[in-house]
């Protein structure tokens, strides 16, 4: 797959929800929870439950068109986000 975009993005989410909005619809991501002990959670949908990220887990989504990514988590936990479309 050939990619044209891409949005890269290193944080920490301090226990609380983050709603990322793309101005394009990435085909691909990865997140990765850059925490040794609190999990980081994701969903690509409002409507879905939450999918958890264990402390140092990672996770890449291959061929999605999604808008919109939304992170949740109950404490602080650093994390990377690289999204390509």
């Amino acid at each position: 797959m050939v990619y044209a975009n891409q949005y890269v993005d290193e944080d920490t989410l301090a226990a609380t929800t983050k709603t990322y909005t793309f101005d394009w619809k990435p085909k691909r991501f990865v997140l990765l929870n850059d925490s040794s002990t609190q999990t980081l959670q994701f969903r690509l949908n409002p409507s879905e439950t939450y999918a958890t990220l264990k402390a140092g887990e990672t996770v890449t989504v291959e061929h999605v068109s999604i808008r919109n990514l939304y992170l949740n988590s109950t404490g602080n936990v650093p994390y990377r986000l690289w999204a390509h479309g």
